[in-house]
């Protein structure tokens, strides 16, 4: 999904979401800040992990519709962190832990 903040321009990867909520998405929709995206994906739709969210953020998604790698080998990895930034400076979980 493409995201706009004043002239800053990101996607973010929310993945593991259900298939059936997402399958009425369609490019340049553009929602409403609050407005339900999907769902989380049950472990049969999603490798068969618990339900979560994969939520990432991304400079450049180049090519990439539809989809960007979650993962990456390590011989890729400075290039998908560089690309890739923390993504706790738009969630800011982590001023919730405690020594």
């Amino acid at each position: 999904m493409t995201h706009q903040l004043q002239t800053i321009r990101f996607h973010i990867l929310y993945g593991h979401l259900s298939l059936q909520s997402i399958s009425t998405l369609q490019s340049g929709v553009f929602l409403s800040r609050g407005e339900q995206l999907a769902t989380f994906g049950q472990p049969n739709e999603n490798g068969n992990w618990p339900p979560h969210l994969h939520f990432q953020i991304i400079e450049d998604i180049g090519a990439w519709v539809g989809d960007y790698p979650g993962v990456c080998s390590l011989a890729d990895r400075e290039k998908y962190l560089s690309n890739s930034p923390d993504p706790d400076c738009i969630l800011g979980l982590n001023t919730f832990i405690t020594s």
